[in-house]
């Protein structure tokens, strides 16, 4: 008979899934008055074939049984060629067991007395519905101490290195005593958390991502991550990585690594103009330009060293905090696994089910289905009357228009004095699919759902590559918001008491006038405190730099392609983008000042700043106004007119200067409040004085 099965023996083995068998020799009983000896057999192997259908459906599957406990248990150890084989085994052993059941064939050797004993082949008891280990934690990286040095080259990470129960980094084989443990290395990690296709797109991965570290003063920090995926060689291993679960002290900086690519310091695959690694530790990580966590880095035993991005280190607190890390670091769980031919594993079709009625909901006809013993109605999805605005999203690289949608589970009623049990589908999870029509008007479109409030609301997020195009799409979704919902198509994912369903792609209920908030402000520097310089090269500048929700700087590139106008008749049309200043003096003084046109020119105009007339009156005057025309300037790149460099003169910071300023928002940051007049901090020209400033926020908005 056959009970269980696990994701495999060792903790990282993942293809060998298990089953567990139990063998029950059957002692009889002797009946009274008789002279027969009866007695059972010693069961001393176990032999097990496969028929062609499970063969076929499993490409390279090989079986074999292993005979532990005298004989009274087994380890039926299937072998795959690929990890992604294995997964779709155990996902058809959880869905359809009997299949399984059916295809194997047992022969028991045995022993009686001092004779062995062949019974022949035969089916066994059926199988029963299985519970699979398939969320449990795979350990891809771990740091103890610095007896290992993790400044390896390229061909070093992809093979891996290290000891799994010490200080370790995927590793293709790996030695316990006198027996070898596989492990995965990147290319295996890459097909571990690889997805499959539905309809010609790719599916989220369903994997998740853990972090677990400890700093030198015994704070321990934990984040996990809803998605988690690496890709392969050809992407140079680059991450993707989704939202946080909860909240957590290490906040979302691990997030701004995602969609980056692995670098190493003979692989320099990172978005600076230096080698990161190079410059901090030599270690190999999905730097950017450079990094924010760096759990590869340099390993230091001085406690004293409080802020270093040199060593392995994560951004806690304003600071890159010093981390000793014991037990697990990184490791993902795959929820679900490889796709099926359907594009979706691990849920059963809801097709698969007796389909017993209809029923209305809110003016949608929907079906009604029995899944085991209990009658649910489909999920239905409509679409809510708001739409947020464009922003930049850090954790895609893209810029995002987000549309909320509600979906509504459907509590049957039970009928009076009928006995069939009704209940409501627990939403885990949301398909989308956009037709061609959409994606021919909006080249470079991508769309993702993201559950939320317990699956009964989602956020429909479109990724544009470019800042016009999310634009174009928003007032598409006003003008014809009909034309946008006959467009999508919903397949909602649920679970009826222990059995996850996929209820096919339908569409969506009609999509109403839609109420955008086209006119909100988008920051693009802020300023509370001095923790963060804001004396940065010109690359810093272009890039940006800091923390939205504290000291921030947005990017000049994105500032352009955000402000930039279009062209009719072959003129240059007027930008439509309002630019709001508020400041806040040590004194308590709070003054702003709105203009009413605001663009930033591109590159090759070397970010040339364009901004219009006052609106109304303010203290602050037109101090502002000078700066308009001027190209943008750093203490290496210097723009100015003037033949000395403005930035190295009034602290190092990167601006708009006219030989020099009578605003500086991005100058020396200080704390003491007997200065009252000097230019070379962050300063407004206000009353005749230079007068530094506690706070500064620079914001714009487009009509």
């Amino acid at each position: 008979t056959l009970s269980d099965c696990q994701s495999g023996q060792q903790e990282t083995d993942q293809t060998r899934p298990t089953l567990s068998i139990r063998i029950d020799p059957n002692t009889l009983r002797s009946r009274k008055g008789s002279s027969k000896k009866v007695g059972r057999v010693s069961i001393i192997g176990l032999n097990v074939k496969a028929d062609q259908g499970l063969s076929s459906r499993q490409s390279g599957l090989s079986v074999m049984a292993k005979v532990k406990n005298s004989g009274r248990r087994a380890d039926l150890v299937f072998l795959c060629s690929s990890f992604r084989r294995c997964q779709q085994l155990r996902n058809e052993l959880v869905s359809n067991p009997s299949n399984i059941g059916q295809a194997l064939h047992f022969e028991a050797l045995g022993r009686v007395g001092s004779i062995p004993v062949r019974f022949g082949f035969r089916s066994s008891a059926n199988l029963p519905r299985l519970s699979c280990n398939r969320h449990r934690w795979i350990v891809f990286q771990r740091r103890v101490d610095g007896s290992l040095s993790f400044a390896q080259n390229w061909d070093s990470y992809v093979k891996g290195f290290g000891n799994p129960s010490s200080n370790y980094w995927m590793g293709e084989l790996s030695r316990s005593g006198d027996k070898e443990h596989q492990f995965p290395g990147l290319d295996r990690l890459s097909e571990m958390t690889k997805t499959g296709e539905k309809n010609g797109f790719a599916l989220t991965s369903r994997c998740r991502l853990r972090i677990e570290v400890q700093s030198f003063r015994g704070g321990r920090y934990n984040a996990e991550f809803r998605m988690f995926q690496v890709l392969g060689p050809e992407q140079q291993y680059r991450l993707r990585v989704g939202l946080q679960v909860g909240r957590s002290e290490l906040g979302n900086w691990f997030l701004y690594h995602n969609n980056m690519r692995f670098s190493t310091f003979d692989r320099d695959h990172d978005t600076d103009k230096h080698s990161c690694s190079r410059l901090y530790g030599y270690g190999g990580w999905w730097y950017g330009g450079c990094h924010w966590v760096n759990l590869n880095g340099a390993y230091t035993t001085d406690t004293k060293i409080t802020n270093d991005p040199t060593y392995m280190s994560f951004y806690v607190h304003e600071k890159h905090s010093w981390t000793l890390l014991t037990g697990l670091l990184l490791g993902l769980a795959c929820c679900t696994v490889s796709a099926d031919s359907n594009g979706q594993s691990g849920y059963m079709d809801v097709s698969s089910f007796a389909r017993v009625g209809t029923t209305t909901f809110k003016g949608s006809k929907l079906g009604v289905f029995e899944i085991d013993g209990v009658r649910v109605a489909e999920p239905r999805v409509s679409f809510q009357s708001s739409c947020s605005a464009v922003e930049f999203s850090r954790m895609y690289m893209k810029y995002q228009l987000t549309l909320s949608i509600c979906i509504d589970p459907n509590t049957l009623r039970s009928r009076k004095g009928s006995s069939k049990k009704v209940d409501r589908v627990s939403i885990i999870g949301l398909n989308v699919k956009a037709d061609r029509g959409l994606f021919s008007r909006q080249s470079g479109l991508s769309v993702m759902a993201k559950v939320k409030n317990s699956g009964r609301s989602v956020d429909l997020v479109f990724l544009c590559s470019s800042f016009r195009r999310c634009q174009q799409l928003r007032n598409e979704l006003v003008s014809n918001p009909s034309n946008i919902g006959r467009a999508l198509q919903f397949e909602a994912l649920g679970r009826v008491g222990s059995i996850p369903v996929r209820f096919g792609f339908r569409s969506s209920a009609n999509l109403p006038r839609l109420s955008c908030n086209r006119h909100r402000w988008i920051v693009f520097q802020r300023r509370v405190d001095g923790s963060l310089s804001f004396a940065q090269n010109w690359d810093s500048y272009v890039k940006g730099f800091g923390n939205p929700s504290s000291n921030y700087w947005m990017g000049l590139d994105r500032l352009s392609e955000m402000t930039k106008t279009g062209e009719k008749n072959g003129y240059a049309l007027t930008s439509r983008c309002r630019l709001r200043i508020e400041v806040q003096s040590f004194r308590g003084g709070r003054y702003n000042a709105e203009f009413r046109m605001f663009q930033v020119l591109g590159p090759e105009q070397q970010y040339r700043l364009r901004v219009g007339l006052q609106v109304g009156r303010s203290e602050l005057g037109n101090r502002f106004l000078p700066h308009n025309n001027m190209r943008f300037s750093t203490f290496d790149r210097d723009h100015v007119t003037w033949k000395h460099s403005c930035s190295r003169k009034f602290g190092y910071g990167g601006w708009w200067f006219n030989r020099c300023h009578s605003v500086n928002l991005n100058g020396a940051y200080t704390t003491d409040t007997k200065i009252t007049n000097h230019p070379t901090y962050m300063s407004f020209y206000v009353h005749g004085k230079h007068v530094p400033m506690r706070r500064s926020l620079m914001k714009f908005r487009c009509y």
